[in-house]
């Protein structure tokens, strides 16, 4: 464990020494001595004109009206404190201890009251002296019911009275300031999955910034410990979303599991997908890994899994309307892309969800990064065409007959029928957006009306031939991409 001044400082504050304000309290102390060392890590007491001084590289502070010896002697047992503490809990886990007599060694470091549960709220234990008392209306829930689910914390994020003081790996220091406390966080990960939460609330006692890292060894030990006991082993939510997504079938038991666990339990709820690919740049790509732990830090409220080479995120419907912002800003900071699928209200749409993410990918650009599938319609409808059985049936005849003539004779009639009927069968606009000229355009037009026979004036036909050459089009795309020969130039 990294023992820095801070730490030395309050434990000094806690003894009652009339101790001064600290400066440069992140320095780690290795020893404490009577003389200045070498080493940037070695501490030293001095007299002062206000009485003892303790410095350890660039920071310091100092204690008043008490001898040097006596300093020395408590910046000695200071740095004992801690470093038997972390041996107890260390031998604890070695010697088989469960949480709980974790717990009993660590309060003495934390004075507050510590929860720690399993992600499904299992309580695993808790400060026993604080059971019967009643910290602050707002933590009262937690002490009489003795669980905390994980999705209690998804929900205070989207509290007013939520703040991230600061964050140290998996800890992290809440502020909920209209209640006038703070605690500490901390999660157990395996595989991106949460397997253990604790909380450490304040009570009596200011919680600090040192005590975050302070919380760093006890959630190291709790590791150790939980993997012991075997109490963690929680069936993954990412492997029942992972399934979803290979269209395998979820008994309802499962799927029930999921939506308690993540918080998600509102009956006619919407949810929507989220995948991202990140742009090439001239760079070296951004590891998985980090742009999981990027999107698990700033979207805290969606759920994030990792499928086929894929990161998908997924949330509430309204959740990600007050989101938007934050996906726009990550995905710039990422130079990643981001696709966003339909509502869906069904589970067994995920999979559906995701093409429509994977869909709206395609319509990403350096200059936009977000694209929602909603935003291309016609484009979603046309591809759920191309993947129906026999959907060249149900195709006009027209756009087959105008697309084997350009697979013959390597012309271009079907796209620009296309864009003629897309402008209100104006001639000069169609020339202008094909880049041809109007006499090319009155040819092009010609062939194509001795090509086919049909009635140009009835708008429904019109509309068909549209879809049918956009599916037309699509499936060559499809084609193309899959033998490798086109790809999308950008991901």
């Amino acid at each position: 464990m990294k023992i820095t001044l801070s730490m030395i400082h309050e434990r000094l504050v806690f003894q009652g020494y009339p101790v001064s304000a600290l400066h440069g309290g992140d320095q780690t102390v290795k020893s404490i001595h009577l003389l200045p060392s070498a080493d940037t890590n070695d501490a030293y007491i001095r007299k002062t004109d206000n009485g003892v001084s303790l410095t350890c590289g660039q920071g310091s502070f100092e204690v008043r009206g008490i001898p040097l010896e006596a300093v020395y002697d408590a910046a000695q047992e200071a740095l004992r404190f801690y470093t038997e503490w972390e041996l107890s809990l260390i031998h604890a886990v070695w010697r088989g201890a469960s949480v709980q007599e974790i717990i009993d060694l660590a309060e003495p470091v934390f004075q507050n009251p510590i929860f720690v549960c399993t992600w499904q709220g299992k309580l695993l234990g808790y400060t026993q002296k604080y059971e019967n008392d009643n910290i602050r209306e707002f933590w009262s829930i937690l002490v009489k019911e003795k669980q905390v689910p994980i999705f209690c914390l998804k929900n205070l994020r989207e509290s007013r009275f939520y703040d991230v003081v600061a964050m140290e790996n998996s800890s992290q220091l809440l502020s909920f300031s209209d209640y006038g406390h703070r605690c500490i966080m901390g999660m157990i990960h395996r595989d991106h999955e949460i397997c253990l939460h604790y909380q450490i609330i304040e009570h009596n006692t200011r919680l600090t910034d040192a005590m975050v890292q302070l919380s760093q060894t006890f959630l190291f030990v709790l590791q150790k410990a939980i993997a012991a006991e075997g109490n963690a082993t929680v069936y993954s939510t990412s492997e029942i979303l992972c399934s979803l997504l290979d269209r395998k079938v979820m008994d309802s038991n499962s799927i029930e599991w999921m939506e308690m666990s993540l918080g998600w339990q509102d009956s006619g709820a919407q949810y929507q997908l989220l995948c991202f690919k990140q742009l090439e740049t001239k760079g070296k790509k951004k590891d998985k890994n980090y742009i999981l732990g990027q999107l698990e830090i700033r979207l805290p409220l969606c759920k994030i899994v990792y499928w086929q080479d894929n990161t998908i995120a997924i949330t509430k419907a309204d959740t990600l309307i007050q989101s938007m912002n934050k996906v726009q800003k990550l995905s710039e900071a990422l130079k990643t892309a981001c696709g966003i699928s339909l509502p869906f209200y069904e589970w067994t749409s995920l999979a559906d969800a995701y093409h429509q993410a994977e869909l709206a990918l395609s319509f990403c650009s350096v200059n936009k990064r977000v694209v929602h599938c909603q935003d291309h319609a016609w484009d979603f409808l046309i591809d759920y065409l191309c993947n129906t059985v026999a959907y060249s049936q149900l195709l006009h005849p027209a756009a087959k007959i105008l697309a084997a003539y350009d697979a013959e004779h390597n012309s271009q009639l079907a796209d620009t029928l296309l864009v003629y009927l897309e402008n209100e069968r104006n001639v000069s606009i169609t020339a202008e957006k094909l880049f041809i000229h109007r006499n090319t355009m009155q040819y092009r037009l010609r062939k194509i009306l001795d090509l086919v026979s049909t009635d140009f004036e009835n708008p429904n036909i019109r509309s068909h031939i549209s879809i049918s050459i956009k599916a037309l089009r699509r499936t060559v795309e499809v084609n193309q991409t899959a033998a490798g020969t086109e790809t999308v130039p950008w991901l």
